[in-house]
């Protein structure tokens, strides 16, 4: 597994409006730790490749999370 703490540690010191890139793998486990520290996802998880991923943050802490599916390329 590869470890998602270096990433979660910096998610409070970043700039608003920063973008992150990952690995796919990385992200479940970030995911479920920000959710185990009361981060609230509305709507349903999607890992799938291509996915984005927007978090809001209050006081320093990511207060919730949403996906956003990746776009239809049959559509594009």
């Amino acid at each position: 597994a590869v470890p998602f703490e270096p990433a979660l540690e910096r998610l409070p010191s970043l700039p608003d409006h920063s973008v992150l890139c990952t690995h796919g793998d990385l992200l479940p486990d970030l995911i479920e730790a920000l959710v185990r520290r009361g981060t609230v996802i509305d709507g349903a998880m999607d890992w799938r490749k291509g996915t984005t991923w927007v978090l809001t943050r209050e006081d320093g802490v990511v207060a919730r999370a949403h996906a956003v599916p990746p776009p239809d390329v049959d559509q594009v």
